[in-house]
Parts: C-alpha cells; sequence; structure tokens
C-alpha cells in the first residue's frame, strides 16, 4: 500500500507538475507576456501535445503584436503624409491668394491708368474739335495758314486714333488680367 501510495504520488507529480507549470505558462501568455518560457515541449504525450500547441498561440500571439506594430507604424508615416500634404496645401493656398491679389492690385491699376488714357484722349479729341473749327473759322480770312491748319487736324485725329488704339490695347489687357485672375482664383 506504502509503495502504491508513492508510486501514485510519483505519477501524479510527474503529471500535475507539467500541467501546473503549463497553466502557469498559458496564464502569463494570456495577460500578454509572450516572452515565456513554453514548459515540456519535448514530451511526446498529450502533455507534450498541449505544450507545443501553446507555442503555436505565443507565435500567434507575436506574430499579432509585430502586424499591430507594423500597422501602427504605417498609421504614423500615413499621419505625418497627411499632415505634409496639408501644410503644403496651406502653403500653395496662401501663395495663390497672395498671387491673385497683386493681380487684382495690377488690374486695378491699369483700369486706372487706362480710364486716365480714356479721359485724356476725349480731352484731346475736344480740344482737336475746338481747335478745328477755330482754324476753320481763320481759313476764311487766310487760306495759306489752312493747309497748316489742315495738316494740324489730320495730326490730331491720328494721335486720337493712336489714343483710341491704345484704350482698346489697355482694355484687352484688362479683359486679360480679369481673365487671369479667374483662372487663378479657380485654381
Amino acid at each position: 500500500v506504502a509503495l502504491g501510495l508513492a508510486l501514485s504520488l510519483l505519477i501524479g507529480g510527474s503529471i500535475t507538475r507539467p500541467l501546473q507549470a503549463l497553466a502557469h505558462a498559458m496564464s502569463r501568455l494570456a495577460k500578454g507576456d509572450v516572452s515565456v518560457h513554453i514548459p515540456a515541449t519535448e514530451a511526446r504525450d498529450e502533455i507534450g501535445n498541449m505544450a507545443r500547441t501553446v507555442i503555436v498561440f505565443r507565435e500567434t500571439m507575436r506574430e499579432r503584436e509585430r502586424l499591430t506594430a507594423e500597422q501602427n507604424e504605417t498609421a504614423r508615416a500615413r499621419e505625418a503624409r497627411s499632415q505634409a500634404i496639408a501644410a503644403t496645401i496651406a502653403r500653395f493656398e496662401r501663395s495663390v491668394g497672395d498671387v491673385l491679389g497683386r493681380v487684382r492690385d495690377a488690374v486695378q491699376r491699369l483700369e486706372a491708368a487706362s480710364s486716365r488714357l480714356n479721359a485724356s484722349a476725349d480731352d484731346m479729341s475736344a480740344e482737336a474739335r475746338a481747335a478745328e473749327s477755330r482754324v476753320l473759322a481763320a481759313s476764311s480770312n487766310v487760306t495759306a495758314a489752312a493747309g497748316s491748319v489742315e495738316e494740324l487736324a489730320a495730326s490730331i485725329g491720328e494721335i486720337a486714333s493712336q489714343a483710341q488704339k491704345s484704350t482698346q490695347v489697355a482694355g484687352r489687357a484688362v479683359a486679360e488680367a480679369r481673365r487671369t485672375s479667374a483662372t487663378m482664383s479657380e485654381l
């Protein structure tokens, strides 16, 4: 009976010790400790099979941690890229805004210059018409002076024509500047 009891304690210990060590390792593994040593993996019995299965679980957890770390790194890189793109877009918007502001200022100055040029051309036309009427009145008295006055009127007409062409060119420039401003706004 004593020998049977001793053998049964010896057999029970040989079963319970590896099971307890395996249970302890599985408990640490469940808590996330993937560095735990798995006991009894070399045994050729059911306990060894269980231990080798726990190794598969441990390796799966290690792989999951590695994949999680890779995903976190990818997410950080993606976030950094997104921030860099957002900063680039903000800089581009600021630079486009600055360019549009300068174009608007240039268009306004061009419009003002065009208006002054138009006013000057109108004044010159009015003066030319007044001079022409005075010359016509004087031409009845002096025929020699009439030829000179006609040349002056032609020159003034040419100047008025050139001024009108300049006004048209300035108008086209204003329109082109507005079109450029609209294109820049769209961009």
